[in-house]
């Protein structure tokens, strides 16, 4: 009698043992299933990663022949329920290794993809640029509406602003955790960030603070420096000799002397409209400014500018598309890539010659955007 109770017991602990196994892998693949497993073999020397707001995913083009690779899709199975998410930015680490998205949970929307569920955290996703296929996904917190992110030289950490909380995370990417969390100014809406040459400090744009943000990373004490409007992204110098914000409703962009500390502006032509996304050249002689215009149903920009730094005045511009918002430069600098809101594609422009050569239709909502080249895997 006495076996058969120890035989009953034994058979209700690996019961529930195995029970608890099965609830278990049942939450992973639920929690962790990714809908795109489809890999495609890389044979690119140089790829652009578009983000797409409005669907969920992220595109990436084959540089050297402007050709669609393939759409990430960043949507997830979690238990019966299907999510999507608003891929707001996209960044490359320095090494090539890795690629972060910041993807804020969304139901079906409204046409910008800023209606979000509160039901779920908002996420870091992480994907191998190699292999294109989502690797982990980081969760940071419901209602973040996560704006930018950049990543170290060591591809150990990366950094993600919240929009809507006036947070910064900082990332474990050994780990794929948070890290810490660092408060900023109650109400000041951070959106661009970047990371010094020396990747001693971030730099942040503020909107509603109308500052640009200084942080030590090493000890996180920020120092704010006032602007004339609302930034909404920085561009730091290859050389490390200014760092710039774009004030979006002002027409001017915000130039930092990072040796003499000075602020001064650069003023942008009387017919632009506001300008957003701004991209250094590698030569540090250049910044790009995409000139978007109001974004909710007003006027819109059709212009790339061309700033000569040093001159600190705009030397050219590029006009044809609708609501040019996000801008990258090639690591050669004869290439600038600028995403259409409105038009939903992307521009390549010949610097050299000055002409647009090509148009591609991308995704829906396109945002970030950022750039691998397999030379990330020929240094050390």
């Amino acid at each position: 009698m006495k076996n058969i109770t120890g035989w009953i017991i034994f058979g209700i602990i690996a019961f529930g043992w195995l029970l608890r196994a099965v609830i278990t892998w049942q939450w992973w693949n639920n929690y962790y299933s990714f809908t795109d497993k489809t890999t495609v073999t890389n044979t690119s020397s140089q790829k652009i990663y578009i983000a797409n707001e409005d669907e969920s995913s992220v595109t990436v083009v084959d540089a050297s022949n402007n050709a669609i690779i393939k759409s990430i899709n960043l949507s997830q199975q979690y238990y019966g329920k299907f999510l999507e998410y608003s891929a707001h930015n996209v960044q490359v680490s320095p090494d090539g290794k890795i690629l972060a998205v910041t993807a804020n949970i969304a139901e079906p929307k409204n046409k910008w993809g800023h209606e979000e569920n509160m039901s779920n955290n908002d996420q870091v996703v992480l994907i191998d640029p190699l292999s294109d296929l989502i690797v982990w996904r980081i969760d940071i917190e419901k209602w973040a509406h996560l704006a930018h992110v950049v990543i170290d030289n060591n591809a150990t950490r990366a950094y993600a602003v919240s929009q809507e909380k006036s947070k910064l995370y900082v990332l474990s990417l050994d780990n794929q955790k948070i890290e810490k969390t660092i408060d900023l100014p109650s109400w000041s809406q951070p959106h661009g960030i970047r990371l010094s040459p020396d990747w001693r400090y971030l730099f942040i744009a503020f909107i509603w603070e109308k500052a640009l943000g200084i942080l030590d990373i090493k000890t996180d004490e920020l120092k704010t420096i006032s602007v004339w409007d609302k930034a909404m992204q920085v561009a730091v110098s290859p050389d490390n000799s200014y760092v710039f914000a774009s004030l979006y409703t002002s027409k001017r962009i915000a130039r930092y002397n990072t040796t003499t500390k000075i602020t001064d502006y650069i003023n942008l032509p009387k017919d632009s409209q506001w300008p957003i996304q701004i991209y250094p050249s590698p030569d540090s002689r250049y910044l790009y400014v995409a000139d978007q215009g109001f974004y909710f149903d007003e006027w819109t920009g059709h212009q790339i500018y061309q700033i000569d730094v040093i001159q600190a005045k705009v030397v050219s511009s590029f006009t044809w598309w609708d609501w040019p918002h996000g801008i990258l430069v090639s690591p050669d600098g004869n290439t600038v890539y600028a995403s259409n809101l409105l038009s939903n594609s992307l521009t390549i422009i010949d610097i050299r010659t000055k002409k647009v050569i090509n148009n591609i239709q991308i995704g829906k909502g396109l945002n970030g955007r950022s750039i691998w080249t397999k030379w990330h895997w020929l240094t050390p």
